[in-house]
């Protein structure tokens, strides 16, 4: 075998194949669409219309509080400190946030897992997210609703 087949094979196995492989990963993932961004820190606040607040949250447990909210794709990490034991774990489907977690300090007699759901608005500006913080299986527990809006870039600064 030449030297020239040699170096062909091998330009065609180094180099052909690889971009090859690229060809079919970006067809394979033309139709993969992201999922929306919810990251960042969202400031809460109570309804004021309906019943502000249930009996098993007092107000001062969802006044001036904020979700923190780190997400890769679907899947997000919630804290909403300091009213959690550890982060929440939940995820984004559609405009759908879910997740659910341990609270700390919360008055009742129930010890059941927080439930946190909420639609977000991303066409508002800033994004907007309206839903409920909820005991799991509390018959004593109301949802509380809330609504929280996403701290812009410049506030941080």
């Amino acid at each position: 075998m030449s030297l020239t087949r040699r170096f062909l094979i091998a330009y065609v196995a180094l180099v052909g194949v690889p971009l090859l492989l690229l060809v079919g990963v970006f067809h394979v993932g033309k139709n993969l669409i992201a999922p929306q961004s919810v990251e960042g820190v969202w400031d809460l606040h109570p309804y004021s219309a309906g019943p502000l607040i249930s009996r098993c949250f007092s107000p001062a447990y969802i006044r001036k509080a904020a979700i923190i909210i780190s997400q890769s794709g679907e899947i997000l990490v919630i804290d909403l400190q300091p009213r959690l034991k550890k982060p929440a774990l939940g995820r984004i489907q559609g405009s759908t946030v879910t997740a659910f977690a341990a609270p700390t300090g919360v008055a009742n007699e129930c010890e059941e897992l927080l439930s946190f759901r909420g639609t977000v608005d991303s066409a508002a500006t800033p994004a907007t997210m309206t839903g409920e913080l909820r005991l799991n299986d509390c018959p004593l527990c109301a949802p509380t609703k809330f609504s929280a809006v996403r701290e812009t870039a410049a506030k941080d600064q």
